[in-house]
């Protein structure tokens, strides 16, 4: 997906997102909507295919007698060998983890 980038509501800053779909692996797989903001989407430049443990934070708010759910992503590490890519580069928007294979130890250490 593309970058998406506006003013605060007070106008005076400027904000910039990018999204992604994460797709994990196993029997039952679940798609979940992220995204990077400001700094993080330039520092982690994700490609369809990546194989990634994905560092991320959950906030969810009230709006008017509804709850709304966001997931920021905070960092990425590679787990398919592949390098980090340098800013510039394209980013798509699936990204693919697989964690069946992994134990709870494996899980507990991830950054």
């Amino acid at each position: 997906m593309p970058a998406r980038a506006g003013f605060t509501g007070r106008g005076s800053e400027t904000w910039k997102v990018k999204e992604y779909v994460l797709r994990t692996f196993g029997r039952y797989p679940r798609e979940i909507f992220f995204y990077f903001a400001d700094w993080t989407m330039e520092t982690y430049l994700l490609e369809e295919g990546d194989e990634v443990f994905l560092n991320f934070d959950i906030e969810s708010r009230e709006y008017h007698g509804r709850w709304y759910t966001r997931i920021r992503g905070l960092g990425a590490q590679f787990i398919s060998g592949a390098p980090m890519r340098v800013p510039g580069e394209s980013a798509r928007r699936a990204l693919y983890l697989d964690m069946s294979d992994l134990s709870p130890d494996e899980i507990a250490s991830m950054p």
